[in-house]
């Protein structure tokens, strides 16, 4: 069908475009600046001083070719602006207030800016960038704490690698920039802790690690306080070391659709939450990747602590948010002599093999004495 689940399949009639964005209006040019028009789809109307972009078309799959460049406009902005603030403070309130930070950039029709029905062509109207970001309880002791930035896999949506070597005058060049977490106490604003992951988006920082030693020994007012923090997530001109840099450019990840604007915009994303708890009751996980040459293998290890020790512990693997496979049961389990756990490493049988493209979570649970705990990891896939 040419319009199926926010989908549209070429060849593109005005009325897929219609069913897609819940407009009424026959006319292509009212369509093509349509505020209903998700700015991260990576096929949508852009601005491009191009007439007739089918020369970019395959046939033969009924797709755009992967060398087509159209989407990116003249500008090579993707039909997406968005705004920077100066402090951690204003970024701050620009997404507790929801203001808008994300806008759509669409065509106003003529010679230099055409409304093309083609461009429609492989839209999706459902289209994320965001992704999940992992933000779990943090433990005493636990050997690291991460947060994750995994954007949705999806070759009808725009990905940040697709938006990050854009630049102009308003808008920097956001490979440059750095993935940033920041989290701040629920009952004390004034304990804030910042941190960035090491690379830039340009080199694929899309991990940030703190290590042990930065919050253990102890999670006391010496180091993490102990209770809820909100972590608010931003693209940073610096790196953010725990309050030792507040400068340079902030700006929010998108999050949710303003439904008064004219246009596709979107407010800074909201925090997730987080807890920082003294317990000897927790679970802690790692892995590595091993480079098969066809494809990655992932290499985990669960660990159990405290009174949780040898209880059974089930695995669920997801590619792509997806469950893949059933869920597992670990039961055997070895002392480690350095620290007081017990742990399972996986074996060359229960390594986990990679979609190509896909990234994965894997999601560890304990349920004892009525009491849930959970360890997730989130792998994004190198290729």
């Amino acid at each position: 069908m040419p319009y199926s689940n926010g989908i549209i399949t070429a060849p593109v009639s005005i009325y897929d475009v219609q069913r897609a964005l819940g407009s009424s209006s026959p006319d292509l040019g009212t369509l093509c600046k349509s505020s209903m028009i998700n700015m991260f789809a990576k096929y949508k109307p852009v601005r491009l001083n191009l007439i007739n972009t089918l020369g970019q078309w395959d046939f033969t799959t009924n797709k755009w070719k992967d060398t087509a460049t159209w989407w990116k406009g003249t500008d090579l902005n993707c039909g997406v602006a968005f705004n920077s603030f100066g402090s951690f403070a204003n970024a701050k309130s620009a997404v507790d207030n929801q203001s808008a930070v994300w806008n759509s950039i669409l065509p106003t029709g003529g010679s230099s800016q055409p409304y093309r029905l083609t461009d429609f062509a492989g839209y999706n109207h459902r289209a994320n960038p965001s992704g999940m970001i992992s933000a779990q309880d943090l433990y005493k002791d636990m050997s690291q704490y991460r947060v994750f930035l995994m954007a949705e896999d999806d070759e009808d949506a725009l990905s940040f690698d697709d938006i990050i070597y854009y630049n102009s005058s308003s808008n920097p060049r956001l490979s440059t920039y750095y993935f940033t977490a920041v989290f701040v106490n629920t009952s004390d604003a004034t304990k804030i802790y910042g941190y960035s992951a090491t690379e830039t988006l340009g080199d694929g920082g899309y991990t940030i690690t703190i290590p042990k030693n930065v919050y253990n020994p102890p999670i006391t007012a010496n180091g993490w306080a102990v209770g809820t923090y909100k972590v608010y997530c931003f693209f940073t001109s610096a790196k953010y070391q725990d309050g030792a840099s507040n400068i340079g450019s902030w700006i929010p990840l998108p999050g949710n659709r303003i439904s008064s604007a004219s246009a596709d915009s979107r407010a800074g994303l909201l925090p997730t939450e987080m807890n920082v708890i003294v317990s000897t009751n927790y679970l802690d996980a790692s892995y590595t990747l091993t480079n098969t040459g066809s494809g990655y293998i992932i290499n985990w290890r669960i660990e159990e602590y405290g009174t949780l020790k040898n209880q059974d512990c089930t695995l669920k693997v997801y590619a792509n948010g997806t469950q893949e496979g059933s869920t597992r049961t670990i039961t055997s389990w070895t002392t480690d002599s350095g620290s007081d756990c017990v742990y399972h490493q996986s074996t060359a049988i229960e390594g986990i093999f990679m979609q190509n493209g896909a990234n994965y979570r894997l999601e560890f649970t304990v349920v004892y004495n009525y009491v849930t705990y959970t360890k997730t990891l989130y792998i994004l896939n190198p290729v």
